[in-house]
């Protein structure tokens, strides 16, 4: 039944946890291996999440911020874009740095991620922070997503973000 796929998962994962296969050109320099090993575990972790909120949303409320931050970039390199993850802090106003090459030319669009599981929704403030780092850093857009939503009054003021090339997104998008 059910109980016993789940003990059959439980115990894989454990085998993996607790002998990690190196690839074979990773032998020599074990702690790269490690390291390596690590980063495919959080993108899988981050393309197994990308799945479950695609499947029902309403798992957003049980992702911590950061792995959310890490989905997004996932999304993103997922289509085709080259993607980087920035700090957890000190990032400058921007979780993930997402670039393409269009007709020649390479693009860089700045993605903040606002994930309060409070359900505080965003005010103004942030949205216009993100559209100053924007504008400053020339980039060719952002996009501001808040998984709680955002204040009545910030769509008041949406014609003037989008002067920033800077769109909205909800839990939804």
């Amino acid at each position: 039944g059910q109980q016993g796929e789940d003990l059959g998962e439980i115990e894989h994962w454990a085998q993996l946890l607790v002998k990690p296969t190196l690839l074979p050109e990773e032998e020599d320099r074990e702690s790269d291996g490690i390291r390596q090993l690590v980063f495919q575990a959080v993108r899988n972790l981050a393309a197994r999440l990308c799945e479950i909120i695609a499947y029902d949303g309403e798992a957003l409320q049980y992702v911590e911020w950061r792995h959310l931050e890490e989905v997004v970039a996932t999304a993103l390199g997922g289509i085709g874009f080259d993607v980087t993850l920035t700090p957890p802090s000190k990032d400058g106003g921007k979780d993930v740095i997402a670039s393409c090459i269009l007709q020649g030319r390479k693009l860089v669009f700045y993605i903040e991620v606002k994930h309060w599981r409070s359900g505080k929704r965003v005010n103004t403030k942030p949205l216009f922070d993100f559209v100053e780092i924007n504008v400053s850093s020339l980039s060719d857009g952002g996009l501001f997503l808040s998984t709680s939503g955002y204040e009545k009054n910030v769509f008041t003021h949406l014609s003037e973000l989008q002067r920033g090339n800077v769109r909205l997104g909800d839990g939804q998008k």
